[in-house]
């Protein structure tokens, strides 16, 4: 299984495969020119867990335009310097509250990934909130994707080894970590290869009371855990965790 890793701030989009627990590419995009953000009408980049929900544009030519994701005649294109070109890869958000439902709710946001007529390099921060990509990068990405592949959008740097973030299960959790300790709740992060728990947080009071992870990866795991909880809390309309 692969899945879709996404950095706002170095504007980079991983390829991550399971298997080889490695990203077997990288790509440069272009997000939002008004930054990072998920209610309806920002014109900003979602963040967090998300799914493609459809693809879109299979078949058609390299350059081809779409309007309301429907190719068109691209004699009827006013503007060819910009607009959405070659695929379209339309977002759902995973996460009721952050990105999903309400007036936060991504795939009624229409954010995709998509490609747009700008030949490499692309400029960095270009879009109206979807993430744009070369067409050539983009036309690669699509054969490389399945409807319902995840994606995770983090406003941070790539992380060098990507792994699972998610409210935890405290038996799941101490499996692992005997001596994890009871709290109001749980967060964990697990291998995408053999889905072993690579690490854990325990949060009471929006405190960090504990966290503990494997020597490997240490510090990016910590990091993943750390800014996926931010999205979790913001849904929950919790205040800031604290250290």
């Amino acid at each position: 299984m692969v899945h879709i890793v996404v950095s706002i701030a170095e504007q980079t989009l991983g390829l991550w495969d399971d298997h080889l627990c490695r990203y077997d590419k990288i790509y440069t995009i272009s997000t939002s020119r008004n930054g990072p953000g998920e209610k309806k009408n920002s014109y900003r980049t979602p963040r967090g867990h998300m799914t493609i929900a459809e693809k879109i544009g299979a078949g058609q030519k390299l350059g081809t335009f779409f309007v309301g994701r429907r190719p068109v005649n691209p004699d009827t294109v006013v503007d060819k310097s910009k607009g959405i070109t070659t695929r379209i890869l339309w977002l759902d958000g995973a996460e009721p509250g952050f990105n999903k439902l309400g007036d936060c709710d991504t795939k009624e946001r229409f954010i995709y990934i998509h490609g747009v007529p700008i030949a490499a390099p692309l400029p960095r921060f270009i879009s109206q909130g979807c993430i744009n990509m070369t067409d050539d990068d983009v036309l690669d990405l699509f054969d490389r994707v399945h409807t319902g592949t995840p994606v995770t959008v983090y406003e941070n740097k790539l992380p060098s080894y990507y792994v699972n973030t998610k409210p935890g299960n405290l038996e799941e959790i101490r499996n692992f970590f005997p001596h994890a300790p009871e709290s109001e709740w749980q967060w964990m992060a697990t291998s995408t290869k053999d889905q072993s728990v690579m690490g854990y947080i325990a949060v009471d009071d929006n405190n960090i009371v504990d966290m503990k992870t494997t020597e490997a990866h240490r510090e990016v795991t910590e990091n993943q855990m750390i800014e996926t909880i931010g999205y979790y809390c913001m849904a929950k309309g919790y205040q800031a965790l604290s250290r």
